[in-house]
């Protein structure tokens, strides 16, 4: 405009030349302010396209990856912790498994019932420890023996060795329920209700002692002196898989109450 402006000075070009040569100028100026923000408009559209399909690919990859969990079923195998061997069978998003201990006299073996998350990175369910028992009371009421098996497939006979031995807490006894009381043996205590034939208890292993609690279901005898049932222990777990799909950590609830004691639990992948 300056130059147009400044030609207007001179006499060889009339008022009606500078009028049109000013005009045309003006034209092609918005012409091209025009065309420079379409342009603008165009680069910046294509950025935010090419963005789009980069995080459409990136959630695309990711979600492929969580589902080759499940598709994959790369749970499958056998686990190694420091007290357990686990093995876990996977067919899709249904997942189930069982642990045997390395030393039986200490742990016992279980199953583990469950559900996969929906990126198949964490299995939580139930874990249930289970086997059946028997115990004798004493002529005077005051202390059981007994036996018990750590798998609801063995069966327990007087002919087995006893090696549970409780002692009655207090002195009260009552003659129609004389199982009915607390007990101590050196491992827990226990809290049994009888009510006819029909006896219910539970058990807490003492502050020292590496155990779970525990509930058991049982029959006494005709003459009450014996009782033979299942024992039960139960609790939440949760396992979560590593991004190399080598080692599982978790933790193991040891009962349903408020205030569950809870472990950590790692495992590495042998097969």
């Amino acid at each position: 405009m300056k130059c147009i402006g400044s030609m207007e000075k001179y006499s060889y070009f009339s008022g009606s030349e500078l009028k049109k040569y000013r005009n045309h100028y003006l034209f092609r100026k918005k012409n091209y302010l025009s065309g420079g923000l379409e342009l603008q408009r165009i680069i910046l559209t294509g950025i935010i396209i090419t963005l789009t399909l980069f995080s459409i690919g990136l959630c695309t990859a990711e979600k492929s990856s969580d589902n080759s969990i499940i598709t994959g079923n790369l749970w499958n195998g056998t686990w190694e912790s420091d007290n357990y061997s686990i093995s876990i069978i996977q067919n899709g998003k249904s997942i189930a498994g069982s642990y045997e201990p390395k030393d039986p006299k200490i742990h016992d073996p279980g199953l583990l019932k469950g559900q996969l998350s929906e990126d198949g990175r964490e299995f939580s369910g139930i874990w249930t420890e289970a086997g059946n028992f028997l115990l004798v009371l004493s002529p005077d009421k005051m202390t059981f023996t007994g036996v018990s098996k750590n798998r609801p497939e063995l069966k327990v006979t007087e002919s087995d060795p006893f090696t549970a031995n409780g002692t009655r807490i207090g002195s009260a006894v009552d003659p129609n329920y004389p199982w009915t009381g607390s007990y101590k043996t050196k491992k827990a205590d226990y809290t049994i209700i009888q009510n006819g034939t029909v006896v219910t208890g539970s058990y807490t292993p003492l502050k020292d002692i590496e155990d779970e609690p525990g509930i058991i279901e049982a029959q006494a005898s005709e003459d009450g002196t014996k009782i033979s049932g299942k024992w039960v222990e139960t609790g939440k777990f949760s396992f979560v898989i590593s991004d190399d799909l080598k080692t599982i950590e978790g933790t193991q609830g040891t009962n349903f109450t408020e205030s569950p004691v809870i472990k950590p639990w790692v495992g590495r992948k042998t097969s």
